[in-house]
C-alpha cells in the first residue's frame, strides 16, 4: 500500500486526528502550568514587599478593598473556566481533533485522581 492509500483509510485520518489533538492538549497544558508557577512567582514578588512594608507600618494596605478585587477576579476566572469547559466539551463530541485536544489538556488531573500519583506514562 502506498502512503496515499494508507492516510485515506477512515480509521487513521480518525486516530491520526485525535493523536494530534491529544499532543496538542497536553502541550497547552503544560504551557498553562508554566505560566501559572511564572504568575505565582510574580505574585509573590510583589505581595511579600508590600506585606513587610505594611509590618513595618510604612504603608496601610486596605485589605476589605483588596478582598473586593481578589473576590471579582476569582468570579471571572470561574466563569471563564466554566464558559471554556462547556464551550470544548460541546465540540470534542463530533471532532476528534479536539476531543483528543481534551484528553491531552486534562491527563495530569485524571491520573492524579485515579492512581493518586502522576500519570505513569507522562510524568511532570
Amino acid at each position: 500500500m502506498s502512503n496515499a492509500a494508507t492516510l485515506a483509510i477512515p480509521g487513521v485520518e480518525f486516530g491520526g486526528g485525535g493523536l494530534v489533538g491529544f499532543l496538542i492538549g497536553y502541550g497547552l497544558k503544560k504551557i498553562a502550568k508554566l505560566l501559572l508557577i511564572v504568575f505565582s512567582v510574580l505574585v509573590a514578588l510583589v505581595s511579600i514587599p508590600l506585606a513587610y512594608l505594611s509590618y513595618k507600618g510604612i504603608i496601610t494596605i486596605n485589605y476589605s478593598l483588596l478582598m473586593q478585587y481578589v473576590t471579582q477576579a476569582e468570579t471571572y476566572a470561574i466563569s471563564t473556566a466554566t464558559w471554556l469547559y462547556t464551550t470544548v466539551g460541546g465540540m470534542t463530541q463530533s471532532f476528534p481533533t479536539l476531543g483528543g485536544l481534551g484528553m491531552g489538556f486534562t491527563l495530569n488531573c485524571v491520573s492524579v485522581e485515579v492512581h493518586g500519583g502522576p500519570s505513569p506514562l507522562f510524568p511532570p
